[in-house]
């Protein structure tokens, strides 16, 4: 059986997907922020270095 938590929760998507689909600026600027978060926290070299400080704690 499905909860009533998770029918609210799809509706609440479904109203999103709506919104975001009406309103094209908004989209675009989402896109953009998370383009850019994405090319500034995960490079290469941040990746690595996450990687290793997991490795040196688990030593």
């Amino acid at each position: 059986m499905v909860s009533w938590y998770t029918i609210l929760r799809i509706i609440d998507a479904l109203y999103k997907i709506d919104y975001y689909l009406a309103h094209e600026e908004e989209r675009a600027k989402i896109a953009c922020n998370a383009r850019e978060k994405m090319w500034s926290e995960f490079t290469y070299e941040k990746q690595i270095g996450r990687m290793l400080e997991v490795v040196r704690e688990e030593a």
